[in-house]
């Protein structure tokens, strides 16, 4: 699902158009790199970096670090201590596994709400940027 930009600016004046549409295919996201993304580097989040989710990518990150460091931790403790690190390490990247799915399912969605928000944007900033269509609107 891509957003049709030359659809949602055809009320801007034809000056317009092209800088909004520049400005459109630069800031874009694609939706097969952040499905590339998600199927090979989602356990660590980087399809959530790539849409500057900043936030969730870093959870996601930070709960396969605990959980790798938990599974390692299992394997060079002592024995009562082992088995615990070992399943909470498991247990944490199965989290993340499941949340990575989930993320393969939504992430074209995520994707084409992103891209409209930006053309929105543009588009608005574009419109208002020019006086007559203030005077129109009063």
């Amino acid at each position: 699902m891509s957003v049709d930009i030359a659809q949602l600016s055809a009320h801007l004046a034809p000056d317009q158009q092209g800088p909004v549409k520049r400005a459109y295919q630069r800031a874009a996201k694609h939706d097969t790199t952040a499905f590339l993304l998600c199927f090979f580097l989602g356990l660590f989040g980087a399809h959530r970096f790539y849409m500057n989710r900043m936030g969730s990518g870093l959870a996601h990150l930070g709960l396969t670090v605990v959980g790798i460091a938990a599974l390692v931790g299992g394997f060079l403790t002592q024995q009562p201590l082992n088995i615990i690190l070992f399943v909470a390490g498991l247990l944490l990247l199965l989290f993340g596994l499941i949340w990575e799915a989930i993320d393969l399912f939504a992430i074209d969605n995520q994707v084409h709400a992103r891209n409209l928000a930006l053309a929105e944007r543009l588009i608005s900033a574009a419109a208002f940027a020019d006086p007559t269509v203030l005077h129109q609107a009063a």
